[in-house]
């Protein structure tokens, strides 16, 4: 099997389109093939599967992405204190559980998957110092549709909320559902957290609402809060295209609304996300 590191500054929507059917693959078993910039990809859509079922008060939890690229992949990093070498990747809305191959305490870490359901095997390479991480991901999969795929990571911790007995890293918006009758899992999720004390998050698309790729993982780029309860954010999408967003606080609830092109989507028909009661599933 061919390997290919994965230059930043190279990356094209073609690549994206690759990842997210890759990733597709890695999660979910039903499949159907989607044409995607002239290539015929093996895309799979169903329900995100849950393989982390404790909570994360004791563990470390970094956001790493991309380092000078013009698409903003992202993924959290969770490692566990209370354990000897055990970690988990989150990606595309899915915990993915892997075990280090190398004395826990050392700084610079090795982390393996075991080989999943279709023979896709993850592989995290990190040096932590402090609070940032620094390291790579690398995807094997036992397919003749795909090459293994290495990606460069820089990212930082996420700030820990205290609250009474518990901590808190964040808040998760979702409304990602599975459709029985067509096999598709649709919606979007919406990570929104602190990293060395500025607000920050990641969000997914299962369906393309506004053209995005999905079942890729993006960092919010420029992430403010322009007037209460409102969040404005940009996304890197590739080949020189930003997306610009609004999310508005509604209740329980997110309201998304993209608001870069001309074509402008009816209020009702916005994407809304609610408030899961778990940082992580």
């Amino acid at each position: 099997m061919m390997l290919v590191f994965v230059s930043p500054r190279k990356l094209t929507h073609v690549t994206l389109a690759l990842y997210g059917a890759l990733i597709a693959l890695l999660m979910y078993p039903q499949r159907r093939v989607q044409s995607t910039h002239d290539q015929t990809l093996a895309v799979v859509h169903t329900q995100p599967r849950t393989i982390l079922s404790d909570t994360l008060e004791s563990r470390r939890i970094f956001v790493a992405s991309l380092p000078h690229s013009d698409i903003r992949m992202g993924w959290l990093i969770c490692l566990d204190q209370t354990s000897t070498g055990k970690a988990w990747l989150y990606s595309a809305a899915s915990l993915i559980e892997l075990h280090s191959t190398r004395p826990f305490q050392s700084e610079h870490l090795v982390f393996e998957s075991l080989k999943l359901k279709r023979g896709e095997t993850y592989v995290l390479d990190l040096a932590i110092q402090g609070d940032r991480v620094r390291g790579s991901i690398k995807i094997t999969f036992d397919s003749p549709e795909f090459s293994t795929q290495t990606f460069p990571l820089d990212g930082s911790e996420l700030d820990r909320e205290i609250q009474g007995a518990n901590a808190s890293f964040g808040s998760r918006f979702s409304n990602v559902k599975f459709i029985e009758e067509s096999g598709d899992t649709v919606g979007a999720e919406l990570l929104l957290f602190k990293t060395r004390g500025k607000d920050a998050g990641l969000i997914t698309f299962f369906e393309s609402y506004w053209g995005e790729p999905n079942f890729v993982s993006f960092e919010l780029v420029d992430l403010c809060m322009p007037a209460k309860r409102k969040y404005a954010f940009n996304l890197k999408l590739g080949n020189g295209q930003t997306g610009n967003y609004i999310a508005t606080l509604t209740g329980e609830c997110i309201r998304l609304e993209r608001i870069d092109l001309k074509q402008i989507m009816d209020s009702s028909q916005l994407p809304l996300l609610k408030r899961k009661a778990m940082f992580l599933p």
